[in-house]
This record gives structure tokens, sequence and C-alpha cells, in this order.
């Protein structure tokens, strides 16, 4: 399987989103359960489309053509579904603008209106990220006690 280009802004944007909508519940954050608090943060709207434009443009044309894509992720094929809806609105609105031109623009200028994977892949964003801050600290503790026996 291969690696997304976009998979560590992906995650980044996510953690980030993540904190946003903790912040945004202040003293109630710890009595959210947190399937409830990752789902908020998926839905949030805070996410933009991590993928290639290259891979858009194939398969968003197959959407708007009516053309079956092999994919068999639904969170992916919703991607592109709500990718040829903003496509084809643009090419609407603005008639000058060709299908590449429209789809550039989707990509570039509009949010996404979720993260486009599920509740997993939101939990084992939000526990490595959790992991390697841990990890960090601990490094820094231990570079900080090495340094004060060096004295």
């Amino acid at each position: 399987m291969k690696k997304s280009c976009f998979k560590d802004e992906r995650e980044a944007d996510f953690i980030a989103a993540f904190n946003e909508e903790m912040k945004e519940l202040g003293d109630m954050a710890p009595y959210m359960p947190k399937d409830a608090l990752l789902m908020k943060t998926i839905y949030s709207g805070r996410g933009r489309y991590y993928i290639t434009f290259e891979e858009a443009a194939r398969n968003v044309r197959k959407v708007l053509e009516h053309i079956p894509i092999n994919c068999k992720n639904s969170c992916k094929m919703a991607m592109y579904e709500e990718m040829a809806r903003k496509t084809a609105d643009y090419m609407a609105r603005y008639p000058s603008l060709n299908y590449r031109e429209a789809l550039y623009r989707v990509l570039a200028d509009c949010k996404a209106s979720r993260f486009f994977f599920g509740i997993q892949t939101a939990r084992l964003i939000v526990y490595q990220h959790h992991r390697r801050q841990r990890e960090m600290r601990r490094a820094a503790a231990k570079r900080l006690m090495n340094s004060n026996n060096i004295k």
C-alpha cells in the first residue's frame, strides 16, 4: 500500500482541529466521550482535500461522467463525489473555466466538509500523536538529567 504524500499534513491538521474542538469545549472537554469528540473533529470542516491534482483529475472526471471508479473506500468515494459537485458548481458559475481549471480552484480554495477517514483512523492519529509527545518529554527529561549529572 502506497503512503499518501499528504499523510503528515493531514494528521497535523487533524490534531490541530482536535485541539481546537477541545479548546471550544473548555471545561466540558474531559467529560465528553473521546469517540464523540473524534467524530465532532472529523465533521468539523477544518480539513481540506489531501489528494494530488492528478489523482483528483482522473477520479473526479469519472464521477462527473458516471463512470465507475475502482474504489472500495467509502470515505474516499464520498470525497470524490463532493469534489465533483463543487467542480460542477464552479463550471456552472464560471462558464469560461474548463474542467481542470475548475477542479484546481476546488483543490486550492475550498475546504472539505469533513476529514475523509473513519473513527479508527482518527483514534490512531491521536494515539500516535500522544505517544510521540510522551516520548519527546521522556527524551527531554533524560537529557536534562544527563546534563545535571555532568555538572
